[in-house]
């Protein structure tokens, strides 16, 4: 071949590479055919579903229950908060009455004190042998129906005071007693046993006085302040407390009577207090000033005290 043949074959060849190149290139960039895809699934008969009950490895859903806890636990607020709507309710309430009541007390205070009146009566006692004694001269007293402690606490430490002197008094004079008739004394008899007994009384009316202060509220019922006196020592506290206590007074005349007018309207206690070797009798008896006269009679029955 000579050099001609050669280039030839040479140049006709690389023309059918160029070519065979050429195709391969256009079938791989060329796009495929779609291919129809069928959903078997969707011509298959669907099956029913199951219950959730019956799934397995599925628990049930809790979100009922949480539900149900939280409407009872509502429902229990909503029955507090009305318990407590009515508790306020009730004081409320209570208040507007207490406030009513007030008022209607405070109103009905007034118009008593404006309604003054008079007390009046006559004072007599029956003996052990049936006979009646007038009462002549007889101080009668209306005391107010309520007594500030504090107005006789320094009656009654006086009086407990004096009580205690008379105790130690009573006490030196039984030792002088002993001293001045030594030789009286023996097993039977003692010269100062008389001054010693005094002395254990006055020491005892002391105590009592002291404890019946103590006994008494800040303001108490004058008549309560009577009874809790002791027995010992009567007249000296009965008469610290009509002091305290007295509004005004008057004195019986030879008929026995007596009268005390011009009183504001009002709760007291007409007080009296007679004392003789024959008894002991106190008065305190209560009685309500409306505008009109009252009648009160001391007499036996009638007595707070009777001794």
């Amino acid at each position: 071949m000579n050099d001609k043949t050669i280039i030839g074959l040479i140049c006709g060849g690389g023309a059918v590479a160029l070519v065979v190149g050429i195709i391969v290139v256009m079938k791989i960039t060329s796009p495929k055919p779609a291919v129809e895809v069928t959903d078997v699934s969707a011509a298959m008969p669907s099956s029913p579903a199951k219950p959730k009950s019956a799934q397995v490895g599925h628990p049930e859903p809790v979100t009922s229950q949480r539900l149900t806890a939280a409407e009872e636990e509502n429902a229990r607020l909503r029955a507090q908060l009305a318990e407590v709507g009515q508790q306020r309710e009730r004081e409320v309430r209570s208040v507007d009455l207490n406030r009513q009541a007030s008022a209607e007390k405070a109103k009905l205070v007034q118009q008593t004190a404006a309604a003054r009146g008079s007390v009046s009566g006559a004072a007599w006692v029956i003996r052990a042998n049936g006979d009646s004694t007038i009462l002549r001269g007889l101080k009668v007293t209306v005391m107010s129906s309520q007594i500030a402690t504090a107005s006789i606490k320094p009656i009654a430490e006086r009086t407990a005071s004096l009580l205690k002197e008379s105790a130690a008094e009573h006490r030196s004079a039984a030792a002088d007693e002993r001293k001045r008739y030594p030789s009286l004394i023996s097993k039977d008899y003692d010269p100062g046993s008389l001054e010693d007994v005094w002395a254990k009384e006055a020491d005892a009316k002391a105590s009592e006085t002291i404890a019946w202060m103590n006994r008494l509220e800040a303001t108490t019922d004058t008549s309560d302040a009577l009874k809790a006196i002791d027995k010992s020592s009567y007249v000296k506290m009965v008469q610290a407390v009509v002091d305290a206590a007295t509004v005004k007074s008057a004195s019986t005349n030879v008929k026995g009577e007596y009268s005390i007018a011009d009183l504001p309207g009002g709760k007291y206690y007409i007080q009296a207090m007679f004392d003789t070797r024959d008894g002991f009798l106190l008065w305190a008896v209560p009685v309500t000033i409306n505008g009109a006269n009252v009648s009160v009679d001391l007499f036996n029955d009638s007595a707070l005290v009777l001794k």
